[in-house]
């Protein structure tokens, strides 16, 4: 990489040719010298500082000796006017070799539209880029204002090694994106109001066990804190109204003994007042959450390629609704990750690799990657790890990570974490269907090819057999001595005497054989 000249000259490019005849005369050079740099432009590279309401724009020229010289620079408004304006400024100069910008909230999206509507022939150079990846790789940072960032990108733009493009999908994906993001924000929400309302009872002391995930739980709280009474005298109105309803009142009268300790407390009118306050929040967030979720899914269905996937995702142990719905609306064009290890990096579950030498350590998982679909795998994983059910591939994954293992809880998973992530890729990318005992099947073919390889028979030995008859015979005999601890040590060590067995018979088949 060659390094480039300092020179700060001007000069104003050549208007392109008139197709129809009409154009106003072109506005020549001030003097010979801007001729002859114009006549010497290789490519031009332009850079922008997006805002709210403004854009700083940076030509910047290189010429045919590689070194670069500034062109123009100008700021617009963010605006309809501002943006045609600016395509209208951006016509005169070409060849281009990007348009450069950062990726600054949502502000850039407007602009890279517009380039692309402007200029559809150059979509591969409107690069809106990651602002990290941007200030690591300019090597003249100068003064951090406005302009200098503009120029900065400008130049940067003429170094294509260094340009890393990201991601930006159509207007409806993002609105589609947004929707989801929104059921997420929603269903945080709905966790802060619920430990606050268990917060404001618990400092007065009030430990009754109202699970707002449950509708009995719900009523009763609102009469609660609706009448000045104690928590005994709501219970009973309850109770009293769901049998004038002709309801069933089972599940109150289950709970009627949590009310011995705690049923004549009364709250005081400004915990009352609060209590009250956050139950109605809490109640609005729940419907707008389900409501997100239910918009969500009803664009996902309309589209037959996002149907057929969240349909196969669903298949996934540990992956539901809300999990399937935001991998697919995060990643939006899956097709452009190439390997499996790009879009795991991208859901941020791999941790950091610092290497010097022959030395080697992971680090922290990096922060850096997308907050949402990290969460959505971590929350799956955590089930799996969980919940320990081993009658499927994952769930023996999981286990053999966190109890055979014996990787810390947060290690563990990630590990599964990593594995889902490898699991959608899969399905997205290659189009397969996800088959809960693949693995175990997998393992247990090439198991018996083994056999039929190296003893042509797929029977047990007759001491293997008798083995087992011994081994059956104890465990029932002695049944009644064991508990599931027990028994799960006992069968473990059992199977390991069994592959002994086999293990030996196969020798002594093998030494009989060479006396032969």
């Amino acid at each position: 990489m060659s390094k480039t000249s300092k020179k700060t000259l001007r000069f104003t490019p050549r208007s392109p040719p008139c197709e129809d005849g009409k154009c106003k005369a072109r506005r020549k050079p001030t003097n010979a010298d801007d001729t002859e740099l114009e006549l010497n432009v290789a490519r031009y590279g332009i850079g922008f500082d997006v805002h709210k309401h403004t854009i700083v724009t940076h030509v910047q020229a290189q010429l045919q000796n590689a070194s670069t010289v500034e062109v123009k620079q100008h700021t617009f408004r963010n605006s309809v006017q501002g943006l045609n304006e600016l395509t209208s400024f951006l016509k005169n100069y070409t060849p281009v070799s990007h348009y450069l910008m950062e990726c600054t909230g949502v502000y850039h999206l407007p602009l890279v539209h517009k380039l692309r509507e402007a200029f559809p022939e150059r979509r591969e150079k409107i690069v809106p880029m990651n602002p990290l990846m941007v200030h690591w790789r300019i090597t003249d940072l100068g003064v951090k204002s406005d302009r200098a960032d503009a120029k900065d990108m400008a130049m940067l733009s003429f170094y294509d090694s260094l340009i890393s493009p990201s991601y930006v999908g159509s207007a409806y994906f993002y609105n589609l994106r947004d929707t989801m993001r929104s059921y997420h924000k929603a269903k945080t929400q709905l966790t802060r109001l619920k430990n606050r309302i268990t917060r404001r009872l618990d400092s007065v002391n009030q430990k009754f066990p109202f699970d707002l995930g449950k509708e009995w739980c719900l009523q009763l709280l609102d009469f609660y804190v609706s009448s000045e009474g104690s928590l005994r005298d709501a219970y009973n109105a309850l109770l009293k109204r769901k049998r004038s309803e002709g309801k069933s009142t089972r599940v109150l009268e289950n709970h009627a003994i949590d009310l011995v300790d705690c049923g004549s407390i009364v709250l005081p009118d400004e915990l009352r007042f609060l209590v009250r306050l956050d139950l109605s929040r809490f109640l609005s967030e729940d419907v707008a959450q389900s409501m997100l979720i239910k918009e969500a899914e009803a664009q996902v269905l309309k589209d037959e390629d996002l149907r057929s996937n969240y349909v196969k995702l669903l298949e996934v142990p540990g992956i539901g609704n809300a999990t399937a719905l935001t991998v697919l609306l995060e990643l939006g064009d899956y097709h452009r990750f190439t390997r499996w290890q790009s879009l795991v990096k991208y859901c941020g579950v791999i941790p950091t690799v610092d290497q010097s030498g022959e030395h080697r350590s992971k680090g922290h998982v990096n922060k850096y990657t997308n907050g949402y679909l990290r969460g959505a795998l971590s929350q799956a994983a955590s089930s799996l790890v969980n919940r320990c059910d081993r009658s499927h591939d994952l769930g023996r994954f999981a286990y053999k990570q966190r109890h055979v293992r014996k990787l810390p809880y947060k290690k563990a998973l990630m590990k599964v974490a990593q594995k889902l992530a490898r699991i959608v890729y899969s399905i997205l990318l290659d189009g397969i269907t996800y088959d809960w005992n693949y693995e175990k099947t997998t393992r247990m073919r090439e198991k018996r090819k083994r056999q039929l390889r190296k003893k042509k028979t797929l029977l047990k030995s007759a001491k293997v057999r008798a083995l087992k008859r011994n081994i059956q015979d104890f465990l029932i005999s002695n049944y009644e001595y064991m508990n599931s601890t027990s028994r799960y040590h006992l069968v473990n060590g059992c199977e390991r005497m069994i592959r002994r067995a086999e293990h030996l018979t196969k020798e002594t088949q093998g030494g009989e054989n060479e006396k032969k």
